[in-house]
């Protein structure tokens, strides 16, 4: 069996703050991190529970002075212990943000 990497996109493994944002974009309704990011999407711990399917807002700081901004939809979870682990899909990202993720992303495969 082939272990070839079936992704649309490489992910680099990270411990990013992801900060979901409710129905008014100014209150924060939870934070996770992303265990591991690519340019069309991740792998997010959080204790907040959402729903499969569910489309969220988000920020995501990727140091102290850099932060991006992008929609996405829950497209698993798994719960494990006190957390839950979910797959989400990156559905909107301003151009610039999306260049500062990718730039983030190689600067962690090189």
């Amino acid at each position: 069996m082939s272990t070839k990497e079936l992704r649309r996109s490489p992910r680099a493994k990270s411990d990013l703050v992801f900060e979901i944002f409710g129905e008014a974009d100014h209150l924060v309704s939870g934070v996770g991190r992303l265990l591991n990011v690519s340019e069309v999407g991740g792998l997010l711990e959080s204790t907040v529970r959402l729903d499969s399917g569910q489309q969220i807002r988000a920020h995501v700081r990727l140091d102290n002075r850099s932060m991006i901004q992008m929609d996405a939809r829950i497209v698993w979870l798994k719960p494990k212990r006190q957390v839950i682990v979910y797959g989400i899909e990156f559905l909107k990202m301003g151009r610039a943000d999306l260049g500062r993720l990718s730039d983030w992303i190689k600067s962690r495969k090189s």
